[in-house]
């Protein structure tokens, strides 16, 4: 939950003020597969809490028990012949203790709908550009829709028509596809419901290893700001601990593995980002997983604590695809970050050929250039390269450090530049 504040302010629904630092170029001191946007941006602030909330709607409104997020640029606001608007976002968060949905009017103005007779104990959430919001509407086991509006904000439209022979028992998570579908996980029957853009219910997925099933998460081909060209599902099941892989026909494809050495407590809410990329918060364990778009895990960013690049309980968690904007409520507060990139374990060596190699993890498809001792000695460039493992061969060098470099392909790059520094006299 968080809101924007001017020229980019990117709208965060609950968070109202978010902080960013600047950085032009960052060495390999901290993580930074996110990053915080640059002063101008945002002036300054990326990280919002109790007091933000109190200063802008006073006691009426407390983070209580945040849940799911969701972001979208609602074509009701958006001025088509001014592209400077195209990042003010609208931000949509579920305060779960007060049966609320806060969302931002505007760059300096909170607003928000609900209380329990609209709401009670209500988890997932998800917002598109023409404005419909849904929410998993949990312990009234129903979908309330609601719409934005110019005048108004957000008003109360309906209630999804549910199967009456197999109504919904426990709502968690919804979803909206770009043809208008509306999927939802159900934790008490173990399943995914789909709704068609009609408002009627034309599928069910069920499977005996939705066990529990919470978060969900979407991108689909049709999406403008997918360029993967492909439908991705997945959702979190057995209470957190493991995320499966669907076909939108219910198809099992895949567990989204998690490596032996990663410590993983309760997976919360996840999203994808353009590159089909999967973020998805752990409460627990107070961090971000991310997978690429084959599902191979990339790495863990952030820990416990109140500081920078640390994260409260992390919940929802919603991405701007176009921009690579990303919002993470949390227990008492929310962030921003921008989708920045990390090079992870890197190591140069010989391969059994005895060719020059050096190879890292990258968290981000980026730009990478590789320099010999120092910035001004180019030896491998101008190539974008996935995320995942990678290797990068080289000629043969008498320098005793390699610099490689990582440029991110959204927002950030014009501001953020990772740069590692790597011995190889030995």
């Amino acid at each position: 939950m968080l809101t924007l504040l001017k020229k980019g302010c990117i709208g965060m629904t609950l968070c109202l003020l978010l902080v960013f630092v600047s950085t032009l170029l960052s060495y390999d001191n901290y993580q930074s597969t996110l990053v915080y946007p640059p002063f101008s941006h945002c002036f300054g602030l990326h990280k919002v809490g109790k007091s933000h909330l109190f200063l802008i709607l006073g006691t009426r409104v407390q983070f209580r028990n945040p849940q799911g997020l969701s972001t979208s640029k609602l074509e009701i606001l958006d001025d088509p012949n001014n592209t400077n608007d195209d990042n003010e976002l609208t931000v949509f968060g579920v305060n779960n203790g007060q049966n609320l949905v806060l969302y931002n009017l505007s760059l300096t103005t909170l607003g928000y709908i609900g209380g329990i007779d609209t709401f009670k104990n209500p988890h997932g959430i998800a917002a598109n550009a023409k404005g419909f919001v849904y929410v998993a509407d949990s312990e009234h086991s129903r979908i309330v829709c609601l719409k934005y509006t110019k005048e108004k904000g957000l008003v109360f439209l309906n209630i999804l028509k549910d199967d009456p022979n197999n109504p919904l028992k426990y709502p968690w998570d919804v979803k909206i596809a770009s043809d208008g579908r509306v999927f939802v996980t159900d934790k008490a029957l173990g399943m995914i419901r789909i709704w068609g853009k009609d408002g009627e219910v034309t599928a069910s997925i069920r499977d005996e290893r939705l066990i529990n099933p919470t978060g969900l998460m979407l991108i689909d081909k049709e999406d403008r700001w997918n360029y993967t060209g492909r439908n991705s599902l997945s959702v979190i099941v057995q209470d957190g601990k493991k995320i499966l892989e669907y076909s939108f026909t219910g198809s099992f494809i895949r567990e989204i593995g998690i490596p032996q050495d990663v410590k993983t407590g309760m997976l919360a809410y996840g999203v994808y980002d353009r590159y089909a990329s999967l973020f998805v918060t752990d409460t627990s364990q107070c961090c971000i997983h991310k997978w690429n778009k084959s599902g191979e895990y990339l790495c863990s960013f952030g820990k416990k604590g109140t500081g920078e690049r640390e994260f409260d309980e992390p919940r929802g968690i919603a991405i701007w695809r176009r921009f690579g904007q990303v919002f993470i409520a949390e227990r008492a507060g929310a962030q921003y970050f921008w989708i920045g990139t990390d090079i992870i374990s890197p190591r140069y060596e010989h391969d059994k050929d005895k060719r020059s190699v050096v190879r890292f993890m990258l968290t981000e498809p980026s730009l990478i250039e590789v320099f010999a001792q120092s910035l001004d000695k180019k030896i491998y460039s101008n190539n974008i390269m996935d995320a995942g493992n990678t290797s990068i061969f080289l000629p043969e060098l008498s320098s005793k450090k390699i610099i490689i470099t990582a440029t991110p392909l959204y927002s950030s790059t014009k501001y953020f530049k990772k740069i590692v520094e790597l011995d190889i006299s030995s």
